[in-house]
């Protein structure tokens, strides 16, 4: 009810998310059965109680782990006459589970809803995603847009970000822990030669390794650049990217490289 008279209240936006029960990846198959069918339940109640003028901007949430429960989720949703759709059942993890990652069963999920929604005239919107290194799946897929905290996030723990590349850290060198990896000075900046970029909260190491809020920007305008290169159909430069960066990814992004094009 307190999102209801918050949406009744402010008028002004683009879109309005419908509220939805996130499933867990610690959640068992029960579980996810019955928030898929909670999230839905309620988003079409809550849809109908919506002001008439509020109801096109309307973006209900696709949950699910299996073909059936997507299917289930946009069966309904499509009925409601909406013309957005999202998607955030990727896998969780980390303290309350409170960040998302790209499992493999997770994008051919998305990868479904966005084939089922755009054939009948929806774009989607993916929740929770929104690596630099992930942006050539999201476009690769078909999504219209996403969105994410981690370039916010990763700067509070030291981690620095570049174009269509994994994180690293830039505070100290740590070799023990993959998702904490340390680089040094000399590969950053050669791994910044490599994406072509260059800001001026990155032009030394003192200034990226010493100021949270550097690197905090530093990392949104490697996500701008990101998304502007797959935009701009830069795709050579991209597929060069991923040949160069990280050993996961150079060889995830042959499965979207015939999508990049």
């Amino acid at each position: 009810m307190k999102l209801l008279h918050c949406y009744r209240a402010n008028r002004w936006a683009d879109r309005y998310v419908l509220p939805d029960y996130v499933p867990l990846s610690s959640d068992t198959f029960e579980q996810v059965e019955e928030k898929v069918r909670e999230t839905v339940y309620y988003s079409c109640l809550f849809f109908e109680e919506m002001p008439d003028e509020l109801k096109p901007k309307a973006m209900p949430v696709v949950h699910g782990r299996t073909r059936a429960q997507v299917e289930y989720c946009l069966e309904h949703y499509l009925k409601l006459g909406v013309e957005w759709v999202g998607f955030g059942s990727f896998g969780t993890f980390g303290k309350n589970n409170e960040t998302n990652v790209a499992t493999q069963s997770a994008v051919e999920n998305a990868r479904l809803v966005v084939k089922i929604a755009t054939d009948h005239g929806l774009r989607v919107h993916l929740f929770g995603l929104g690596a630099p290194a992930l942006a050539g799946m999201i476009h690769s897929i078909g999504a219209a847009s996403f969105d994410s905290a981690s370039w916010f996030k990763a700067a509070g723990f030291g981690q620095v970000h570049l174009p269509l590349m994994r994180g690293y850290n830039i505070t100290y060198n740590n070799s023990l822990s993959e998702i904490q990896k340390g680089i040094t000075w000399d590969d950053f900046t050669r791994l910044k030669q490599v994406t072509q970029h260059d800001c001026i909260y990155c032009a030394d190491y003192q200034t990226l390794a010493s100021h949270k809020m550097h690197r905090v920007i530093h990392n949104l305008l490697v996500i701008n650049e990101s998304v502007n290169m797959l935009n701009l159909g830069q795709f050579d430069r991209a597929r060069a990217i991923y040949e160069q960066g990280s050993i996961k990814y150079k060889e995830e992004y042959k499965q979207w490289l015939p999508l990049l094009s």
